[in-house]
């Protein structure tokens, strides 16, 4: 006799390529395998493409329902018709906590909520208390750092991010030449190369980090090179960001490369990993980089603060400028004893496998009793 399935859905309110989507696709593939029936529903503007795909081969339903600006009754109907026919409801960030609680708070299921960024407006008292007053309608609130601690403390868990770390690949100096030609062919491969995987948007801090490359003494900043790595989700924050490179005479030195599915293929060739953003819960690019062994030179934020075995953290543009200069005039390789090393503990703290195995224990059994 065949077992009944338990239907999971889980909800976000972004769809793009960055750390979260990726969260929520790891975890949708992992619990269709195991058993569950599992939905992924977004009401953001766009859905990637890439993500939608590799999710419907994996047998998982996706669903999107574009909202636009405000609250869309719509997209409430929408959403409380899949809420009602589901036994787990994950959402995944604030908008979505919002919109699954207010159109649906009586509906009898598991509901799971994972914070996973941190703004300044959740220090406020009104926003502490929404958070509360939600946690009530919802039997776990996960936060990927210890810092996102809040609603009902009996029903907190921190359960940090995890991810699939990249290969190691240790490259002598012409092995390092001929991947780097491969992977961005445009650029200098003799200079020392900062790599930042972000969003285009205000919270990651690139104007931050163009002030940061132009205090930077010019005989040093002329032997390095800074690549970005990500999409314009802030329409026109790019293409504005941009102006201002070009305005500084910084054009030769920092490149603006746009997203790619491709971003494993970076990590070997570069030769320190920057962030500059002003909120973070786990970043997935900060694991992964360290993961291959990579130096981290990051802000100074709570959630970073995963990382302070092993990264050096800045405050402000004038000390992200130091600390670049200092890394390109003293630049010396890691021992592959220590990327090693430093590999073993990442996978220990943060690997993928950790991470589904804490929420498979949260969703329960696939089957219903």
């Amino acid at each position: 006799m065949e077992r009944c399935k338990r239907k999971l859905l889980m909800v976000s309110q972004i769809f793009g390529k960055g750390g979260l989507e990726r969260i929520l696709v790891n975890l949708a593939l992992s619990q269709q395998k195991q058993g569950f029936e599992v939905t992924v529903f977004t009401y953001a503007e766009e859905a990637d493409s890439k993500f939608r795909e590799i999710l419907e081969e994996g047998g998982v339903r996706f669903v999107h329902h574009p909202k636009g600006e405000g609250l869309n009754k719509a997209v409430f109907t929408h959403l409380r018709h899949l809420v009602s026919s589901h036994d787990i409801v994950h959402t995944h960030d604030g908008g979505a906590w919002l919109h699954v609680v207010l159109c649906s708070p009586f509906i009898r299921c598991l509901r799971i909520h994972t914070c996973h960024s941190s703004y300044g407006e959740r220090l406020s008292l009104k926003f502490k208390i929404w958070q509360t007053l939600f946690s009530i309608f919802t039997k776990h609130v996960i936060g990927v750092s210890p810092h996102l601690k809040f609603g009902l403390f009996d029903r907190y868990t921190y359960l940090p991010n995890g991810t699939e770390l990249p290969p190691v690949k240790l490259l002598e100096k012409t092995e390092k030449k001929t991947a780097r030609q491969q992977v961005l062919p445009q650029i200098d491969h003799s200079k020392v190369w900062f790599f930042y995987c972000c969003r285009f948007t205000r919270e990651k801090g690139l104007d931050e980090l163009l002030e940061a490359w132009s205090h930077i003494p010019e005989a040093t900043r002329s032997a390095a090179r800074v690549i970005v790595l990500g999409g314009d989700t802030e329409g026109g924050y790019r293409d504005e960001l941009w102006d201002r490179v070009v305005e500084s005479g910084l054009e030769d030195e920092v490149v603006f490369h746009g997203a790619t599915d491709k971003v494993f293929e970076f990590y070997p060739v570069m030769d320190a990993y920057l962030s500059f953003s002003q909120h973070e819960g786990t970043p997935l690019t900060v694991i992964e980089a360290l993961g291959c062994g990579l130096p981290c030179i990051l802000s100074d934020i709570p959630g970073h603060s995963h990382f302070s075995k092993w990264a050096s953290f800045f405050q402000g543009p004038n000390e992200a400028a130091e600390q670049i200069r200092e890394f390109v005039e003293n630049k010396k390789g890691e021992s592959p004893v220590e990327v090693l090393r430093q590999r073993s503990e990442i996978e220990d703290c943060f690997s993928l496998e950790r991470m589904i195995e804490s929420y498979s224990h949260l969703y329960g059994s696939p089957f219903r009793s």
